[in-house]
């Protein structure tokens, strides 16, 4: 995960660039009420945290995107200056005993309006469903990028571009709400559909044989049995599909691991390793095939 918290200046690295890039703006406030202003940069908040744990994803630190608050700034000089592809705003506005909501995606280079949506909820409730908000709003922010990503590169087909979309779903449902059994059954389908959607996307295979072989191991699957062989076909897929791939190889030996298989596992995650020194995800698996 990448954040930047220095001051923003017009000479920033443009690593940001590179990749989907994020800064998460404070919300405007349109009300005097100091406690409506408190939930409001409490949200913004939990969005920056939730979404700066996405590796794929570079988000801005919340000390330098609160550097622009209140100012209303030109997001495409924010772009400009923060490096970033992508500028979330928004507001909160009381209406009646509710509390609204508004927030915008926009792309920093064009100023184009993404994507826009609002969320209305009971005011004096807010406090106890602030989690379950920032997740909602978190996971479709992340469909929305992964859609404009696709649409940037145009180096995929239609259906690859959905493939990818369930595949990112998957892992935001996973890392934002966390291991479930109904978490896993939600994530296992959309590996599932990625695969229909694009029989050679290597990444679904190999997610879908890793969430197999972990969903079996905490009694998440129903037939535990089937679960193996769907795990174990999954993870011959993947590699078929893509033998060089460092995250292919990490899931797929991670997921051999996790199915009693060690010594088959152990030199597909050290190659994963050998690929990327940087697979973080291989070396933890690594360490727990060798426990």
């Amino acid at each position: 995960v990448s954040a930047e918290s220095a001051a923003p200046t017009a000479t920033m690295a443009p690593e940001g660039r590179n990749r989907p890039s994020l800064v998460i703006l404070p919300f405007d406030c349109f009300s005097g009420d100091r406690e409506l202003e408190i939930l409001a940069d409490g949200l913004t908040e939990d969005l920056t945290t939730l979404l700066g744990r996405i590796p794929e994803l570079f988000v801005i630190a919340r000390n330098t995107a609160y550097s622009y608050k209140g100012k209303n700034p030109d997001l495409r000089e924010v772009g400009d200056e923060l490096s970033v592809r992508y500028a979330l705003e928004g507001s909160f506005r009381e209406l009646g005993e509710n509390v609204r909501i508004s927030s915008q995606l926009i792309e920093t280079r064009t100023g184009t309006h993404l994507w826009a949506e609002n969320y209305d909820r009971p005011l004096d409730t807010f406090v106890a469903i602030q989690d379950e908000l920032a997740q909602t709003m978190a996971m479709q922010l992340c469909s929305e990028i992964i859609r404009a990503e696709a649409a940037l590169a145009k180096q995929v087909p239609a259906a690859n571009q959905d493939a990818l979309s369930c595949h990112q779903q998957a892992k935001a449902l996973l890392l934002f709400r966390g291991w479930s059994k109904k978490s896993f059954l939600e994530a296992t389908n959309l590996h599932r559909r990625a695969i229909e959607l694009d029989a050679s996307f290597a990444p679904a295979h190999a997610y879908l044989a890793l969430l197999l072989a972990i969903g079996r191991m905490a009694y998440f699957a129903t037939d535990r049995q089937a679960a193996r062989d769907e795990a174990l076909e999954a993870a011959e897929n993947a590699l078929d599909l893509a033998p060089q791939s460092s995250e292919v190889l990490g899931c797929v030996g991670c997921a051999y691991s996790e199915l009693g298989f060690h010594q088959k596992g152990i030199p597909i995650i050290e190659k994963a390793i050998e690929i990327d020194a940087t697979n973080a995800q291989a070396f933890a698996a690594l360490g727990a095939a060798k426990i």
